[in-house]
C-alpha cells in the first residue's frame, strides 16, 4: 500500500510544486494571445483543421469563445496540470503492469514517472497551457491504446484473436491522439519498444512486429479521415502537415538535433554548448557499448541488428515529425521519443548495477536531479522571464494609453533579450524566447490589453499597430512625433524595470 501511495503520490507532488506558480500567474504566451483576441467562434477552427488536429482545434474554439481575459487562461494552464496529474497516474498503472511483463525493473515504474513530471516536454505543455493544455490527453490515449494491444497480444498470442469491441477501442484511441496532437501515437509504441529491449540480440517477435503494423494502419486510417476531412469542409491541408517521402534527409535530421536532444533527457540540449554535444555522444556511446559487451555469446551481427532496430523503433515512434516536411524539433513534439530512451538507457543502467542497495542509491539519487532540473527548467529558463515581459509591457500600456490614442508604434524586442538578466538562452519558441519577438504576437497583445482596459473591443480593434524589428527605423518613426501614437519598445522597458 505504502508502494503504491508513494508511486502514485511522489510524481504528483513534484508535478505540482513544479507547476504550482501557474495557479496564480498571469501572461500569455505566443498563440495564447492570438486564440484569445480572435475568439469568436470559427474565427481559429481552420487553423487546427488543416494541421490534422479536428479534435484540438474544437477543445480550442469551446476554450477561447468561453473567456475573455488575459487573466482567465490561466484556468487552462490550471486544466494542464491536472490533467498531467491524472496522466501520470494512468502512466503508472500502465507502467505497473509492463514490470509483470517483464519489460523493466521495478524501480523504474516510480522513476519513470518523476521524469514526466519533471520533462522539458510537460514544462511547456502546462507553461504554454493556453493552447497546448490538450497535450496531457493525447498523451494517455496513445499510452492507452498501446498498452491495450499489448496486453491483448499477451493474452490471446494473436492479433484476429482479439474481441473486435477491444480492436475497434485500441484504434479509437489511437486516433483520438492523432486528432488531439499527432504525437501522441508515438506513446503507442513505448511497450512494444519495451518489449523489443527486453529480448536483447533477438529477432523482433510476432508481438513487435504485431504492434508496428498497427501502429501504422492507425496513423493510415488517420490521415484518410483527415484527407476526407477537408475535402468535405473543402479546405487544403496546411504547409506543416505535407508530407515529406524523401526517407534519406529525414533519416539525416532524426540523427541530428531530435536523437541529441533524445539523449540529453531532461537538460537542454544547447547546439553552441560543448557539454551538450558531448553530453549525448557520451550517452550514446556508453549504450552502444554495454550493448557490444553485454552477453559475448551472441553473434555481433545480432547486436548490430538490435542497435539498428532500436532506432528504427525510435524513427517510428518520432513518425509524426519523420513523416511530415517540417524539420522542426520543438520539445512538445518529443515527449513520446524523449520517454523511450529515457527508459531504454535508464533499465540498461539498472541492469548493470548488480547491488541492489546501489539501484536503490541510483534511482533515488536520479529522481533529486530530474525534481532540481525540472524545477529550474520551467520556473527559471521558462516562467520568470516570460512573467516579468509579459508584466513589463502591460504595465507601459496601462500606464501610457490614452482615450484616443489610434496608433501604436511597436519594436519587437531581440530573440536573446533575456540572457543578460536571466542569463537564459533562448530555444526555438519554448525557452528563453520573448514572446513579443515573434510578428503575430505584438498587435494581438496590444489590442488585447487596451480592450481590457476600455472594455469596448471596437475601440481596441480601431487602433493601428505598426512592428519593427530593427532599432533605427522605430527611433526614426518616433522621431516623427506624431498625434495619437504610443511608442513601445519592449527591450527598454523591460531592461528598465
Amino acid at each position: 500500500m505504502n508502494n503504491k501511495l508513494l508511486q502514485y503520490g511522489l510524481p504528483v507532488l513534484i508535478l505540482l510544486v513544479i507547476f504550482y506558480p501557474l495557479f496564480h500567474a498571469n501572461y500569455v504566451y505566443l498563440d495564447d494571445i492570438h486564440q484569445l483576441w480572435y475568439n469568436e467562434k470559427g474565427a481559429t477552427y481552420n487553423i487546427w483543421l488543416i494541421h490534422g488536429r479536428f479534435l484540438a482545434g474544437h477543445l480550442m474554439e469551446k476554450a477561447f469563445t468561453s473567456i475573455n481575459t488575459i487573466d482567465a487562461v490561466k484556468s487552462y494552464r490550471i486544466l494542464s496540470v491536472i490533467g498531467w496529474a491524472l496522466a501520470i497516474c494512468v502512466y503508472v498503472k500502465v507502467a505497473t503492469q509492463w514490470v509483470r511483463y517483464k519489460l523493466m525493473d521495478s524501480r523504474m515504474v516510480l522513476l519513470s514517472a518523476v521524469y514526466i513530471a519533471c520533462s522539458l516536454s510537460v514544462a511547456i505543455a502546462n507553461g504554454w497551457g493556453g493552447t497546448c493544455f490538450e497535450i496531457f490527453m493525447t498523451f494517455t490515449a496513445g499510452l492507452l491504446g498501446g498498452h491495450l494491444l499489448y496486453t491483448q497480444l499477451k493474452k490471446h498470442n494473436r492479433y484476429r484473436a482479439i474481441p473486435i469491441p477491444m480492436q475497434l477501442l485500441i484504434l479509437a484511441l489511437g486516433v483520438t491522439a492523432l486528432f488531439t496532437y499527432q504525437i501522441g501515437i508515438g506513446l503507442f509504441l513505448i511497450p512494444f519498444f519495451l518489449h523489443f529491449n527486453s529480448r536483447k540480440f533477438e529477432k523482433p517477435d510476432h508481438i513487435i512486429i504485431t504492434g508496428v503494423i498497427a501502429m501504422l494502419v492507425i496513423t493510415l486510417v488517420y490521415y484518410l479521415l483527415f484527407k476526407l476531412l477537408l475535402n468535405t469542409q473543402g479546405e487544403e491541408e496546411g504547409h506543416r502537415a505535407s508530407l515529406n517521402l524523401n526517407i534519406l534527409s529525414k533519416i539525416s535530421f532524426f540523427f541530428g538535433v531530435p536523437t541529441a536532444q533524445a539523449f540529453s533527457f531532461n537538460f537542454l540540449f544547447n547546439l553552441h554548448s560543448i557539454i551538450s554535444q558531448a553530453f549525448y555522444i557520451i550517452a550514446i556511446a556508453v549504450w552502444v557499448v554495454y550493448s557490444f559487451a553485454t552477453q559475448r555469446d551472441k553473434p555481433v551481427i545480432n547486436k548490430i541488428i538490435y542497435l539498428a532496430g532500436s532506432f528504427a523503433l525510435l524513427m517510428l515512434i518520432y513518425l509524426p515529425v519523420m513523416v511530415t516536411i517540417e524539420n522542426y524539433s520543438s520539445y512538445r513534439s518529443m515527449l513520446a521519443l524523449n520517454l523511450a530512451v529515457f527508459l531504454m538507457f535508464t533499465n540498461m543502467i539498472l541492469e548493470w548495477i548488480k547491488n541492489v542497495s546501489r539501484k536503490n542509491y541510483f534511482a533515488v539519487a536520479a529522481m533529486i536531479v530530474f525534481a532540481g532540473v525540472g524545477f529550474y527548467n520551467f520556473r527559471y529558463n521558462f516562467l520568470k522571464p516570460i512573467l516579468k515581459e509579459y508584466q513589463a509591457v502591460r504595465a507601459y500600456v496601462e500606464k501610457n494609453y490614452k482615450p484616443g490614442i489610434t496608433k501604436v508604434n511597436f519594436l519587437r524586442p531581440p530573440e536573446g533579450l533575456f540572457y543578460k538578466q536571466f542569463h537564459v538562452r533562448y530555444y526555438r519558441d519554448e525557452f528563453g524566447l520573448p514572446s513579443t519577438h515573434k510578428d503575430w504576437v505584438p498587435e494581438n497583445l496590444v489590442k488585447q490589453i487596451i480592450y481590457e482596459m476600455t472594455h469596448d473591443k471596437n475601440i481596441a480593434r480601431k487602433i493601428e499597430v505598426v512592428q519593427f524589428a530593427e532599432a533605427e527605423p522605430f527611433k526614426q518613426q518616433v522621431a516623427l512625433k506624431e498625434a495619437n501614437t504610443l511608442s513601445i519598445d519592449v527591450e527598454a522597458i523591460f531592461n528598465s524595470n
